[in-house]
């Protein structure tokens, strides 16, 4: 999945605002002030569940386009005042991607939807607006949506709402009769599929607690990281993310004066273990042959450990960094972005 183009009008400072073709990494530049975090902002919250429009209930909507956004009072634009946010988000996403979450009425779907495109991939397009209900809530609402530019989506005032426009009800298809489970299932692709990582990665003191899989933050990272550990249902779990840890490697060049700091890094080796002390839980880590808390390492290195382990938690596919340069030097913030 990749994020191509997107355009977003009235949220907060954000007005008229389109950026086109997008690489598969991305760098946004600006002063202080410009915008940046409200953009990155702002994808994640459209495609994040929303809460359910049912308030007796304490589910989740089970998908982004449905539901209510709370907590909105400031998201809107002062100076138009419209009380509306618009978007348009163009997305490439791989056929069989699409193939895996309807494998009954792929066939069907793409001798219609994907006639003349022989890549392995396919454009969605998708246009709404975030609308204010109340002073602490708006709803969103999508108003087209375009599969390979053909409607897969549509509301109307006047006609209502319509999925799968391009198929028709002649001959025995089983794809008309299901065209709104096919419809939810193939932009529910999209639910939670982006993670949104903010400057705040600062870590505290913490005492020793069980913490969900879910849960991480850089407050409970260490008992996040611990609850992992103890747990033997999750113990294989936290021997992946080691793993995962271990993979990122820093070269240092032969010139470089620090080269000898790099002998000493935590990401040459993969064993974590904990202590704990009257300050709280420790992180232990291995380096050149001692056992160190993770407090001992750079702010940087800290930070890594953090952003690594919210992107293992996570399933998102499109990951937003705001200020990856905090803590980090040139040299880690291009190998983090490989």
């Amino acid at each position: 999945m990749k994020l191509e183009s997107f355009k977003i009008n009235g949220f907060k400072s954000l007005l008229d605002v389109s950026i086109n073709q997008l690489s598969d990494i991305n760098m946004l530049y600006g002063y202080n002030n410009s915008g940046k975090s409200n953009i990155l902002k702002f994808i994640e919250l459209v495609f994040k569940r929303k809460v359910s429009e049912n308030t007796n209930s304490s589910q989740g909507s089970p998908n982004f386009w449905e539901g209510n956004i709370e907590n909105s009072s400031f998201f809107f634009n002062t100076s138009t005042d419209t009380g509306e946010i618009e978007f348009e988000f163009l997305f490439k996403i791989e056929k069989k991607e699409i193939e895996s979450t309807i494998p009954e009425f792929y066939k069907e779907l793409a001798n219609i939807y994907f006639v003349g495109n022989n890549h392995p991939t396919v454009q969605f397009k998708i246009k709404g607006s975030i609308q204010k209900s109340s002073f602490y809530t708006s709803q969103i609402r999508l108003s087209t949506v375009k599969l390979n530019n053909k409607s897969f989506y549509e509301s109307q005032e006047l006609i209502g709402e319509t999925y799968l426009g391009e198929i028709t009800s002649e001959g025995d298809s089983e794809l008309f009769e299901n065209r709104f489970p096919v419809f939810q299932s193939v932009l529910g692709i999209l639910n939670d599929s982006v993670l949104f990582l903010d400057n705040d990665r600062y870590f505290e003191s913490e005492k020793n607690e069980q913490v969900n899989f879910e849960n991480l933050s850089p407050k409970n990272f260490k008992k996040w990281l611990y609850s992992l550990y103890i747990n033997p249902e999750t113990y294989p779990v936290f021997t992946e993310l080691i793993k995962f840890f271990s993979d990122f490697k820093v070269e240092t060049a032969q010139n470089d004066d620090l080269k000898n700091c790099e002998l000493n890094s935590p990401f040459k080796h993969n064993k974590i273990s904990f202590s704990e002390s009257q300050n709280g839980l420790m992180v232990m880590l291995e380096s050149n042959g001692k056992r160190l808390p993770l407090s001992n390492f750079g702010t940087g290195i800290q930070q890594i450990f953090f952003l690594l382990a919210k992107i293992f938690a996570s399933n998102a596919k499109i990951i937003l960094v705001e200020e990856v340069e905090l803590n980090l030097s040139p040299r880690y913030q291009g190998e983090f972005l490989k």
